[in-house]
């Protein structure tokens, strides 16, 4: 295979990249910087005296061609290192299916991978775990099992980036997309900061709504009162979780893109979804249409809608920011 040197747009690390991938976007190691292999890095100047007028993007350029010009040239608001842009659902969903269908290889297999790699890493030490603390004591059952969680969480942390970073991947046709499900440790350990923060947070709103709710039944007296309080306080929490799904729905996207910290990522997340508040709320009813099909369709229906859903906010993060989607009916008669 012929070698073609180019120099990182972003850190200008010379990089040796594949000749026959010409016209595909590839990222960075050292930076995480995406760019299109044989795009030219330093643009020719214009004349000094040559009248503003808007510019027609070439086939290299790295901005988004299927983004509405102003949207490009004026982003809405920024986000830490993002542009946000508004996009309706239609624009969004557009590209989906066309993306699936050329390259579904990755976004079906990955998963595949990940769930016969937790069966070695997870499903076999936990019962040779279980059967051998059994053997010693009962009680050392209660030291290995919550060893088995915290390893099945760091292990669920670490494929959900790498199924993430999959599908933005496949999403920019990057070359080997499934070499990011590998992701950085960094990234990872930024990504479970994140999900215990946000663990805490809804431990301590369940905490608080079942001591009001007890203080209020013990208060009145009557289990009546008591159970329609309890199911008010169900209703109450399965809105909050359908919000903080609707509002934060890009943080994950956020941190395995290595675009914010796990803290910071919520900012822009809610940033994000705020400016496009109907197009997150309209992904959300679809995402849960798909996973109502998938179901209905069992597990070879998962196998499909799941890596669907996964492709279609991948590709709902990018538009929304501003950055580059290949989409593969652009070009085509």
């Amino acid at each position: 295979m012929s070698i073609y040197r180019q120099v990182c747009p972003s850190c200008n690390r010379d990089l040796e990249l594949p000749s026959d991938a010409m016209g595909r976007m590839a990222k960075c190691p050292a930076c995480d910087a995406t760019f299109q292999i044989g795009q030219t890095t330093q643009p020719t100047p214009e004349p000094v005296l040559a009248p503003v007028t808007a510019s027609v993007e070439t086939p290299n350029s790295t901005a988004n061609p299927y983004q509405s010009a102003s949207s490009v040239a004026e982003p809405l608001l920024k986000a830490g290192p993002l542009d946000i842009a508004q996009k309706t659902i239609e624009e969004i969903t557009a590209p989906v299916l066309p993306i699936f269908a050329e390259r579904w290889v990755p976004l079906i297999l990955s998963p595949l991978i990940v769930a016969a790699v937790s069966v070695f890493v997870i499903g076999v030490p936990t019962v040779v775990l279980i059967a051998i603390a059994g053997t010693v004591h009962e009680a050392a059952i209660l030291v290995v099992f919550p060893l088995i969680i915290l390893f099945s969480v760091l292990f669920s942390c670490y494929s959900t980036v790498g199924l993430t970073r999959v599908a933005l991947a496949t999403a920019r046709d990057e070359i080997s997309p499934l070499s990011q499900l590998l992701p950085p440790f960094s990234i990872v350990m930024r990504f479970t900061g994140g999900v215990l923060l946000l663990t805490m947070a809804m431990g301590a709103v369940t905490m608080v709504s079942l001591l009001i709710v007890v203080g209020i039944a013990n208060t009145a007296g009557g289990e009546t009162i008591a159970t329609l309080l309890g199911i008010l306080g169900f209703i109450v929490a399965m809105v909050a979780m359908f919000a903080m799904q609707w509002l934060l729905w890009p943080w994950v996207f956020v941190v395995s893109d290595n675009k914010g910290t796990a803290l910071g990522a919520f900012g822009q997340s809610y940033k994000i979804s705020d400016a496009n508040r109907m197009t997150s709320f309209m992904l959300l009813v679809a995402s849960i249409v798909l996973s109502m099909i998938g179901a209905a369709l069992c597990s070879i229906g998962q196998l499909v809608t799941t890596p669907i859903t996964v492709l279609m906010y991948a590709v709902a993060y990018l538009m929304l920011t501003n950055q580059p989607v290949a989409d593969p009916r652009v070009g085509k008669s």
